[in-house]
C-alpha cells in the first residue's frame, strides 16, 4: 500500500493550525522540491495516516475544543483573505504582443537551446507539436507578466485556485493573440488542471 502524504496547506484547511501542527505533528515525515517555485523551499509532507490518528487522540479533540473560537475567527479571516485575492486576480489583464508565427517559434527554439546549452540538441528535428509546446511556453514566461503574477500569489491564502485562475487568464489570452496555437494552449490547461484535481484526490 502506498503512503500518502498531505500539505501543511492541506492539513490547514482540515482545522490544523501552526501551532497544533508543530505541537501534534512536529517535524514533517517527508519533502519535496516546490512544483511551482523552483527557488522557494521544498514543500513539507505530513503521513494522512499519522494525522488522523492524532486527530482522533483525546489530546488533539481538548485541544481544538479549548480553542474554537479563536479557529473559528481564523477560518473567517482565511476566507476574507481568499476572496479578496480572487477578486484581485479576476482583475488582472494579461497582455501579449502579437507576433508573427515564424517569429515567436525562432524566438522559442533559441531560448531552448539556451536552457540546454550543455546538451546536444537539434533543432532541425523537432516535430510540429513540439514546436507549438515550446512557442506557447516561451510567450507565457517571456513575453507576458505572467511570472510577475506568479510571484504574488506565493504565501497567500488561496493561491493554488489563484494559480488556476491565473493560468485560465494566460492560456486564453495566448489563444486569443495567437489561434494556431490554440489547441495547444487548452492542453497544457487541461493537462494542470487534471493534475491539480489528482492532487487534491490523493489529499
Amino acid at each position: 500500500m502506498t503512503d500518502t502524504y498531505i500539505t501543511k496547506t492541506g492539513l490547514k484547511e482540515r482545522g490544523w493550525t501552526e501551532k497544533s501542527i508543530i505541537q501534534f505533528l512536529g517535524c514533517a515525515d517527508k519533502e519535496k522540491p516546490n512544483p511551482h517555485y523552483k527557488k522557494a523551499s521544498p514543500m513539507k509532507l505530513y503521513l494522512v495516516e499519522r494525522v488522523e490518528n492524532i486527530e482522533k487522540s483525546i489530546e488533539y479533540q481538548t485541544f481544538v475544543s479549548s480553542n474554537q473560537g479563536r479557529i473559528t475567527g481564523a477560518k473567517k479571516a482565511s476566507i476574507t483573505k481568499y476572496e479578496k485575492l480572487m477578486n484581485i486576480i479576476s482583475k488582472w489583464e494579461i497582455v501579449v504582443p502579437i507576433f508573427s508565427e515564424e517569429e515567436v517559434t525562432a524566438k522559442a527554439i533559441q531560448a531552448y537551446r539556451d536552457f540546454h546549452i550543455f546538451d546536444e540538441v537539434q533543432t532541425e528535428t523537432f516535430g510540429h507539436e513540439f514546436l507549438q509546446r515550446i512557442s506557447v511556453n516561451y510567450i507565457r514566461h517571456e513575453m507576458s507578466t505572467y511570472d510577475e503574477k506568479l510571484i504574488q500569489l506565493f504565501g497567500k491564502v488561496g493561491k493554488q485556485d489563484g494559480y488556476d485562475l491565473l493560468n485560465e487568464k494566460i492560456y486564453e489570452s495566448i489563444a486569443v493573440a495567437y489561434p494556431n496555437l490554440r489547441q495547444e494552449c487548452y492542453r497544457q490547461l487541461y493537462r494542470k488542471l487534471e493534475i491539480q484535481s489528482q492532487k487534491i484526490a490523493r489529499t
